[in-house]
């Protein structure tokens, strides 16, 4: 999205994997590796909007579909449809 650049994750609790956070550390390009919470607004809604993408890529989704599911719940034909 950003044209180049890298992220990557990071657990703050090694020791507790199951109930530790995560830490998202992204480098747009032409900046430092850094915290994402020091990134500008609109570098951090894309480098959330990366993640999800990269996640989705991962591992797809039936719930990605809701642009379509909410364009059809609009149209009279398609009251009781809840296919993707």
């Amino acid at each position: 999205m950003f044209g180049g650049g890298r992220a990557g994750l990071v657990l703050l609790d090694e020791q507790d994997q199951l109930e530790s956070g995560l830490d998202i550390i992204a480098q747009p390009p032409g900046k430092r590796l850094q915290s994402v919470a020091l990134l500008s607004g609109g570098e951090k809604a894309l480098t959330a909007m990366a993640l999800m993408f990269a996640i989705f890529k991962y591992r797809p989704s039936r719930s990605a579909c809701w642009t379509r599911s909410t364009r059809r719940s609009t149209t009279r034909t398609s009251v009781g449809s809840s296919r993707c």
